[in-house]
């Protein structure tokens, strides 16, 4: 059986060493007292960390009131922590929501963002807007001089003809 340190400990469960020497007292009154070293320091093993981690879980997602219920939970319980951690940590239908919410938000914020900038681009348009109207004007003069010229009389053979000969 693997056992850690009380420094290991801690930072396998992500905790202060005070905060570790309180979920100790918790967990020994719950189970068994853990195994101390030759100096009296506690010695934790692989099992107790695990059981910590389960019953920190099930606080953390409101599935129990304390650590110590947490405990008392997997205690009585008889599910390994594993098992309650597996339950535990899984995420609750409005965390999925909320998460998809969130990722509508941002896209909702790219596409204002891409909205605001075609807005700018249209805005800077009424420039271009003054030359497309000059281009109708030469276009609708230039019609004109083609429907005179059709329109006049011709005079002589087609300019095909005069090439042919």
């Amino acid at each position: 059986m693997e056992v850690y340190t009380p420094a290991q400990a801690a930072e396998i469960l992500k905790v202060a060493s005070a905060t570790l020497r309180r979920m100790a007292r918790s967990y020994e009154r719950s189970y068994e007292q853990l195994p101390r070293n030759e100096r009296g320091d506690r010695l934790w093993p692989a099992d107790a960390i695990d059981r910590l981690q389960a019953a920190k879980a099930l606080r953390e997602r409101g599935h129990a009131s304390s650590l110590e219920a947490g405990l008392e939970m997997l205690a009585t319980g008889g599910e390994e922590p594993g098992e309650v951690l597996e339950w535990a940590t899984a995420p609750k239908p409005w965390e999925v929501v909320v998460v998809q919410l969130q990722a509508l938000r941002e896209a909702m914020g790219r596409l204002e963002v891409e909205n605001r900038i075609i807005k700018d681009q249209l805005r800077a348009l009424p420039g271009a807007q003054e030359d497309v109207e000059a281009l109708k004007k030469r276009n609708a003069y230039l019609e004109g001089e083609l429907r005179r010229r059709d329109e006049q009389p011709q005079t002589g053979r087609p300019w095909w003809r005069v090439w042919g000969k």
